[in-house]
């Protein structure tokens, strides 16, 4: 019985993970859901519905309240005018057959598996915001599995992508020229985006 508890909804988290390690062969391998929270199913449209309404009260209430905070501190914590849609960082994502059939293995060499997944999921909170706070934007990152452009989805512009080097850990990994190559595709689909 937490104050911050809403409802109890077990469907709008990531489905058909189970316990134990998988066989690390597909997109969400290796994931033990009993030792770490899933990802949200990103398909779902109450998830979506969800995700509107929480933006729509971070900006229309002058940020996060006191009662979320962490740090003792209410109000904004991106900006008046930003505020972040982002999956969790790991690697339990959604089985249901509808996630499923958006995500595209045969891009793991240019790392746009889940581009089109987790974009498109963006885009729908994206697109709703913007009926009611049509100044505000929707900031995101384009990291591992969705540093590739999306092919399916083009994103409004009140979306910004923020690309996520993790190849520069080490200055001669392969995976940093890789990236610098995606940040430019990136700049070359979204050249207007900042």
């Amino acid at each position: 019985d937490s104050p911050n508890f809403e409802s109890y909804h077990p469907e709008y988290f990531a489905q058909g993970l189970g316990k134990g390690k998988s066989s690390g062969k597909e997109i969400a391998g290796g994931y033990d859901a009993s030792e770490k929270p899933p990802q949200l199913c990103y398909s779902n449209p109450a998830v979506v519905s969800q995700a509107v309404a929480d933006v729509r009260a971070y900006f229309d209430e002058g940020g996060y309240k006191k009662r979320f905070s962490t740090i003792n501190a209410p109000g904004m914590h991106w900006g008046e005018n930003n505020h972040a849609v982002e999956p969790m960082d790991n690697h339990g994502f959604c089985r249901c057959p509808d996630c499923v059939r958006q995500y595209h293995p045969e891009r793991s060499a240019d790392r746009g598996e889940q581009s089109d997944y987790i974009f498109r999921f963006v885009k729908s909170v994206a697109d709703e915001v913007a009926k009611t706070h049509p100044d505000k934007r929707l900031s995101t990152l384009a990291y591992m599995s969705r540093e590739g452009v999306p092919r399916e989805v083009r994103l409004p512009d009140n979306v910004m992508v923020h690309f996520t080097f993790h190849g520069n850990r080490m200055p001669n990994d392969p995976l940093l020229e890789q990236q610098e190559g995606l940040l430019r595709k990136w700049r070359s689909e979204y050249p207007k985006k900042k």
